[in-house]
């Protein structure tokens, strides 16, 4: 995404309270949509979209909606999925939101596997078939969730499997791979988490043994930073701005690392999930492109 972009819309989360509707929709939703490469000139996506059959069953109870999903968006390879706007004053964790959300994108003339509420300050990403969220962030920290919008819900990459959110270090450890078992991957890179003056981290979708996976990857700040100019230059500015931890993205670069790592013995826990680290123990290449 453009970086412009990315800083306008977390200034706008960030200093405002109140937005409504309508505004949260032309200064947030429009332009978010758009950089995931969805228009109307496209045809890709449609405003108020409306059901022709909008009686739906959620739970128990058979509801008639009235209404029509905000936008309707269609990737490339045709699948679908959905996103409710709502103002800022709305706390869209509320149950209400859900179902109202969740009757669209399981109606027949839809059949989304993905929906979004988002109320200008906070996106919330569900599963349709699983029913619970994918992930949720606040739009103050878009930079740091960028990655995972474009991966998830861009038109180009829109359909990655679900199961990309399966944990690798878990799986590792399940299969039997032990502390001794060495891996080596070669990776496309768009983000760094730099947690304090002595780790990185790394998150990124990952494909191991053909299947596709999530992974967290830790660094020493020593290796790290002996690795490749670009990432000295990085640890000298985090550490005179004093800020921890701090994600920085690459944005339009790409950094291209193939690298030497083991797994960890410690089960992390995060909300709502459980992981297992794998630790960097050598850079074999590192390349970094700049267009």
């Amino acid at each position: 995404m453009d970086r412009e972009l990315v800083l306008k819309i977390q200034d706008l989360s960030e200093i405002n309270d109140d937005l409504n509707e309508t505004t949260v929709r032309e200064e947030i939703i429009n332009p978010l949509i758009n950089a995931l490469g969805y228009n109307s000139l496209k045809k890709n996506v449609m405003r108020e979209y409306r059901l022709k059959k909008p009686d739906i069953i959620v739970g128990s109870k058979k509801q008639r909606n009235n209404y029509m999903p905000d936008y309707l968006m269609i990737a490339k390879n045709k699948e679908k999925w959905i996103l409710e706007a709502k103002s800022m004053k709305c706390n869209i964790d509320e149950d209400k939101y859900f179902d109202q959300a969740f009757s669209y994108a399981i109606n027949k003339e839809i059949n989304a596997t993905y929906f979004v509420i988002c109320n200008g300050k906070q996106f919330i990403l569900y599963s349709v078939s699983k029913r619970k969220k994918v992930f949720s962030f606040l739009l103050k920290e878009l930079e740091k969730y960028e990655i995972y919008l474009k991966d998830f819900l861009s038109y180009e990459t829109y359909g990655i499997n679900e199961d990309i959110l399966k944990d690798l270090g878990l799986y590792l450890k399940k299969t039997g791979y032990t502390e001794k078992d060495k891996f080596i991957f070669d990776l496309s890179v768009r983000l760094i988490d730099i947690l304090d003056p002595d780790t990185i981290k790394i998150q990124t979708p990952v494909r191991f043994e053909n299947k596709d996976f999530f992974a967290t990857f830790i660094i020493n700040s020593s290796l790290f930073s002996s690795a490749h100019r670009f990432f000295k230059d990085t640890l000298k500015y985090v550490k005179v701005k004093g800020k921890y931890p701090i994600a920085v993205p690459l944005y339009d670069n790409t950094l291209k690392i193939t690298f030497i790592c083991i797994l960890s013995d410690q089960i992390k826990e995060a909300p709502k999930e459980f992981y297992i680290e794998l630790e960097i123990i050598k850079f074999v290449n590192v390349e970094l492109i700049i267009p």
